[in-house]
């Protein structure tokens, strides 16, 4: 029988981490939010109709998504294997951390996958009912309604993950995917004229 004092680094990171589903999910959550938003702001001061929107939308969230899931796994995998290396561990010590590690860095990349795909596609919900009643809404209205209550909702997450009072979790994850959302919105608008003259 093992003691927590005999098993290894690489294999006992993964025991210890009960809550590192709450780190991943505020990590792909956030960037999976303001990555898609940060679209949706463009295309609106670009003038981009909803069918643009949404293609541009839909491969935004796809593709990102799956390389931050990517790389999640590859960077834990490299950690883990990393302090292994210098633990002078046997070869079944080393083969039971590889598989923990392997356990553990699916498990992130996952979750780090589904919170963006699953957040980030909320910017563009509006949009998909636009599309789908065919009638002219304020899509970027309703986006930026919706993608600020999920900016809450992950800075409520991060306070108990963290300890931070709420307020200002909340305050900073708003302000960050406020500040990303302007910065591509006026990016957007300056580049409007490329698409009225027809050269986009």
């Amino acid at each position: 029988m093992t003691t927590k004092d005999t098993i290894p680094e690489p294999a006992a990171k993964p025991l210890e981490s009960s809550k590192s589903w709450i780190r991943e999910f505020v990590y792909g959550a956030v960037d999976g939010a303001v990555t898609t938003f940060a679209v949706v702001a463009g295309s609106a001061g670009a003038g981009l109709g909803t069918p643009i929107v949404l293609v541009l939308g839909v491969a935004n969230l796809l593709a990102d998504g799956f390389a931050m899931g990517c790389g999640n796994y590859l960077s834990t995998r490299a950690e883990h294997h990393a302090a292994g290396n210098g633990n002078g561990q046997s070869p079944e010590e080393s083969e039971a951390g590889d598989r923990d590690i392997e356990i553990l860095a699916r498990k992130e990349a996952s979750i780090t996958f589904g919170a963006f795909v699953t957040v980030g596609s909320i910017p563009l919900i509006p949009f998909v009912v636009a599309a789908i009643i065919d009638r002219e809404i304020n899509a970027f209205l309703y986006s930026s309604i919706g993608t600020g209550l999920a900016f809450a909702f992950i800075g409520i997450i991060k306070s108990r993950a963290t300890g931070r009072p709420k307020h200002k979790a909340i305050l900073e994850t708003v302000l960050i995917g406020g500040a990303a959302a302007f910065v591509s919105y006026f990016v957007g608008w300056l580049l409007r004229g490329l698409v009225d003259s027809g050269i986009a």
